[in-house]
């Protein structure tokens, strides 16, 4: 969920943010209430993975307040004399070069991209092939705000940045903070190898102006519901084992259906015994490489 609240540090002007937080139904120590950190432990692999919404979060729940007044509101403590369109990064207006040399300051260089929590939860974790976000560069987009601290101190803000990451195959959108603020450092934040950026382990929040940028930048590209996914025609059907999972893809075929007819038609993606979301079906056919957007 995300909430605009009022923010108070020392004696200063209370400023507003847009808060990002998750109340998680597991973790490595089983049931919790609100997600603390933006990286969390999971038993089934080594180390600890990265905090992400869907699309379908990032289109349905910012859409009400996009359009209530929330992103109107300012972040007072951003710098006044840089316009807002040169305070931003947008990977769509790099080359892959530049995009590379971008993403160098915002992951991990062994950082699992393609790790989702809800795999935990099915078979599917024994077939998955974990791919870096270099491994996947093609496939990522984002938007760097890249004067997201405090102006206030005499600084123009450049030492923390936020960063939405949109992993456009797997549908899925991570908004994390970073820092070169050496007071920042701790126990908890993540350290980049040959970078003087440090990833923040705090669950984000960002300014109201960074907030509309981030949905104007991927909200109006495609109307989620019209969209077309088919059957890749270059996958080889017969390599499945399972049958459900081959009445799903010859059903979607090679013309394809609408995101729309996926959610509402009686189909073989609402037939799983135990999981009835056909989104997460449709996603694992996406991640195995089985189906494509039209």
């Amino acid at each position: 969920y995300i909430a605009l609240q009022d923010k108070f540090e020392d004696n200063r002007d209370p400023y507003k943010v847009i808060s990002l937080r998750q109340r998680e139904e597991y973790s490595s120590k089983g049931p919790i209430h609100n997600r603390r950190f933006y990286f969390q432990k999971y038993n089934q692999v080594d180390g600890k993975h990265f905090w992400f919404i869907d699309e379908e979060f990032f289109l349905d729940r910012w859409y009400g307040p996009a359009h209530s007044g929330w992103f109107d509101y300012e972040d007072h403590r951003r710098p006044k004399n840089i316009k807002i369109k040169d305070q931003y990064i947008k990977s769509a207006d790099l080359s892959k070069e530049e995009k590379y040399m971008y993403l160098k300051d915002i992951v991990q260089k062994d950082e699992i991209a393609n790790f989702m929590e809800q795999d935990y939860h099915t078979n599917y974790i024994k077939d998955l092939e974990y791919l870096s976000f270099f491994d996947m560069i093609d496939n990522i987009d984002f938007v760097i705000d890249m004067y997201a601290g405090d102006t206030s101190d005499d600084e123009d803000g450049s030492n923390t940045r936020k960063v939405l990451l949109c992993l456009s195959n797997l549908a899925i959108f991570t908004i994390r903070s970073l820092s070169r603020d050496s007071n920042k450092k701790n126990k908890f934040s993540r350290s980049i190898e040959g970078s003087d950026w440090i990833i923040e382990n705090s669950m984000p929040d960002i300014s109201p102006q960074t907030a509309i940028v981030f949905w104007d930048s991927f909200q109006g590209a495609e109307i989620k519901l019209t969209r077309k996914y088919k059957l890749d025609p270059n996958y080889d059907l017969n390599q499945l084992r399972s049958t459900l999972n081959r009445k799903r893809l010859e059903w979607l075929g090679t013309e394809g259906k609408t995101m729309k007819e996926i959610l509402d038609s009686n189909n073989p993606y609402h037939d799983h015994p135990t999981i009835k979301n056909p989104e997460s079906h449709l996603n694992w056919d996406i991640k195995q490489g089985r189906v494509i957007k039209d």
